[in-house]
């Protein structure tokens, strides 16, 4: 990722809507940054998130590196360590081959390549996010891997306020303890199974190592007077800079795109998982009711809200503008909506075939990230596939790698779409 970075930035570059996001908004909020050091203001300014990544590439400006290519490539370092985190994370559970090709789709898709050869802070962001998510699932649970988790929550919070339901993975290890060869109910166990005298001293401890956070964004809150900077809080506000988008409000169609994003790409993780989920829905029948009941789930939270393409009501880009060509019924769309009940289904299969301390970690991380997505107005594709993808590529970690022996049909189905992704994104340059 690292020389395909070097290639790009160094030569033809990248163009498209995260392009001119680029050049609009984030550069020139660095540039600005670096001009008002060593007192930025941080009361307003043209971008939608905390100022965290900026103001780091704004020291950068400030020690020579000015050029657009420049800041591309010292920003898009936190994009390559991201790749790198969640490699060494697979390859530490299985093959090295298999690790690779199966983490390769969460990084040529477009939404997560383009952070790499461009000055934009998702990927700093989101390397925040999977080092909460591989901290919260270590086997062995550990108090000082709390403190750290706390001073990551505090850097993430401070890059994109939003991610700030990050801390759910550290207070869910916290709960459940060490990972144990027996695997027992330990969310909901009977009350004399609680063992709260274990329980509670840990959990305390871990949600007071991610309280300083809590703190940061209370203070860019009153800072701002709402969630984000003042431009983006409303219609008339962002319709004084060219191209903003109001972000604060909330968007309840948020959960239905996510799992119509799990229902989209999940199928390729499934398929070589099939004979797994199979043994286990025949091992324990009951099992099978709980698929069911998660696209039963999938229907409603897609049903409920309108699902339509709304640019209005910030239903647009990605897979909206999918939905967009189909049918809708009463500003549902039938498209969003079997997407949803499918993703729901698929995504229950893949948490069965998973250890239940893991299950239980990534099921409630997933749901916090979910409702957090909820607080943005806008329901970007761009905002949501980075975790769709990388939950993917961590449950079909965790299922594999409790199999006696790895087989190429485990990853085939990442490969193809790794493949598809990367056709996507070589397009993309070829456009530039």
């Amino acid at each position: 990722m690292w020389v395909l970075q070097l290639i790009v930035v160094l030569g033809p570059g990248i163009s498209g809507p995260a392009a001119n996001d680029e050049q609009e908004f984030h550069l020139p909020t660095i540039r600005l940054f670096a001009e008002q050091m060593p007192r930025p203001d941080l009361s307003s300014y043209n971008v939608a998130t905390t100022p965290g990544y900026h103001l780091v590439l704004a020291v950068a400006v400030n020690m020579g590196a000015e050029s657009d290519k420049a800041l591309r490539l010292i920003g898009g370092q936190f994009a390559v360590l991201l790749a790198a985190l969640m490699t060494c994370w697979v390859g530490k559970r299985i093959e090295w081959p298999f690790a690779a090709v199966l983490a390769l789709p969460a990084f040529v898709a477009i939404y997560t390549f383009s952070p790499m050869v461009l000055a934009l802070p998702e990927a700093a962001a989101w390397l925040g996010v999977l080092a909460m998510l591989v901290i919260g699932l270590r086997r062995v649970v550990r108090r000082e891997w709390f403190v750290v988790a706390g001073f990551v929550l505090v850097g993430l919070v401070c890059i994109r306020q939003i991610h700030i339901w990050a801390a759910v993975p550290i207070w869910l290890s916290a709960w459940l303890g060490s990972q144990q060869d027996r695997e027992p109910d330990r969310l909901v166990p009977r009350f004399k199974e609680l063992e709260l005298n274990e329980r509670l001293p840990l959990t305390v401890f871990a949600f007071l190592c991610t309280l300083p956070a809590f703190g940061v964004l209370a203070w860019f809150f009153w800072l701002w007077g709402g969630p984000v900077p003042p431009g983006f809080q409303t219609s008339e506000a962002a319709s004084q800079i060219t191209g903003a988008a109001v972000h604060s409000g909330g968007n309840l169609a948020s959960p239905a795109m996510v799992l119509a994003l799990f229902g989209l790409f999940a199928p390729f993780f499934v398929v070589g998982l099939i004979p797994v989920i199979k043994r286990r829905l025949a091992e324990k029948p009951s099992v099978v009711w709980t698929v069911i009941l998660s696209g039963v789930l999938g229907f409603f939270i897609s049903v409920v809200p309108e699902t339509s393409f709304d640019v209005s009501e910030g239903r647009w880009t990605g897979l909206w503008n999918l939905a967009e060509k189909l049918p809708t019924l009463g500003e549902r769309s039938p498209f969003i909506i079997g997407l949803s009940t499918i993703g729901g289904m698929q995504l229950a299969c893949l948490l069965l075939v998973t250890r239940s301390r893991d299950r239980l970690i990534i099921a409630g991380t997933l749901l916090a990230f979910t409702v957090a997505q909820t607080a943005n107005f806008q329901s970007w594709t761009r905002y949501l596939l980075p975790m769709v993808l990388f939950t993917l590529v961590m449950l079909t970690t965790l299922a594999i790698q409790i199999l006696p022996a790895r087989r190429f049909w485990h990853v085939l189905g990442p490969t193809v779409l790794a493949l598809g992704f990367g056709y996507g994104t070589v397009m993309r340059l070829i456009e530039s």
